[in-house]
């Protein structure tokens, strides 16, 4: 999918609907710098597009998916900024020599507050220099070590820096677009949901769940992330279950491996699959598409049979010596 988020910058009165942690670091300024007030609009602007990428599971380990549009860009109906995503994290650097966090604040998104506006964000600034960042998503717990974000669970997330200056007086009014930084990477089956299936592990070596706040890049985790996907009543006869996850992409380039396994109710495997170099692309969707809840015949069982019900072919005479 392809979203494109705006802003703009202009001057408002303070948004009470969210959540504030002050840095640890509180720069000095002289009397005189008086307080600028700066408003950051957050709003659609967008085309919604889709970008399906499907690429076969055979029986043996494959390579990475080719991703590629599937017909016409399709322009989909103007969305609020909730429908993407629940909370925005902002970051506020002030720029010396090197950046220091100046501020930080999260907005919440709360749907019984029928008066909130949810992506309008108002600050008062003192005359400087600054990088502001900002992350829109949905995860529930964000830890930020120095400028990398790390997430408990990536979400649909977007991404932007916007330098900044602030004079006294100054009038500020700038818009900028949010960037989507991450991939979905998706597992279809092909085979229908049975009533043996319990759950659906899918470990993922080399995702990258943390995030760089002045380059959008990712950083990958150090051990393989397990998910798990229980499987319930209503959801036997199932066709075509997608289990997935998002994630960053990292500057390294390196490739994803991930390990597939359905298990019944006796805590047994019933499949287990193995795709390596998985490739995540930004801003698109890579499906991989196969069976995952049953055994190919190829896996059960060896079919013999004689080629050409058992005729020769031709005859190759060769004399002896006498």
């Amino acid at each position: 999918m392809k979203s494109t988020l705006k802003y703009a910058i202009a001057a408002c009165a303070f948004f009470t609907a969210c959540s504030t942690e002050t840095a640890p670091f509180e720069p000095e300024f002289p009397t005189d710098h008086a307080l600028q007030t700066v408003c950051f609009s957050l709003g659609m602007e967008s085309e919604v597009l889709t970008f399906p990428a499907t690429r076969a599971m055979p029986e043996l380990n494959i390579g990475e998916p080719q991703s590629q549009r599937t017909g016409d860009e399709e322009t989909g109906a103007v969305k609020e900024l909730n429908d993407l995503c629940t909370r925005i994290d902002y970051f506020v650097f002030l720029v010396d020599d090197e950046p220091q966090l100046y501020k930080q604040q999260q907005f919440i998104f709360d749907p019984t507050d029928l008066d909130q506006e949810f992506g309008i964000i108002y600050d008062s600034l003192p005359k400087g220099n600054y990088q502001i960042c900002f992350l829109a998503h949905s995860s529930e717990t964000v830890n930020r070590e120095n400028s990398l974000c790390y997430f408990d669970r990536v979400t649909d997330t977007f991404w932007q820096k916007l330098a900044l200056t602030i004079e006294p007086a100054s009038e500020i009014n700038e818009s900028v677009e949010l960037q989507r930084i991450v991939s979905r990477i998706e597992f279809m089956a092909t085979d229908p949901v049975h009533d043996r299936l319990k759950q659906f592990d899918y470990e993922i070596g080399a995702k990258a769940n943390a995030v760089d706040l002045f380059s959008g890049q990712g950083t990958e985790a150090d051990q393989p992330i397990l998910f798990s996907d229980l499987f319930t009543a209503d959801m036997i006869g199932e066709l075509n279950h997608i289990h997935g996850f998002y994630t960053f992409l990292s500057g390294s380039g390196q490739r994803m491996q991930a390990v597939l396994t359905a298990t019944d109710f006796q805590d047994e495997v019933i499949r287990q699959r193995k795709i390596s170099a998985i490739k995540p692309e930004q801003n698109k969707i890579i499906r991989y598409k196969g069976r995952l809840y049953s055994r190919s015949e190829s896996d059960d069982t060896f079919q013999i049979s004689i080629f050409d019900n058992g005729a020769w072919s031709e005859i190759i005479e060769e004399e002896l010596n006498d």
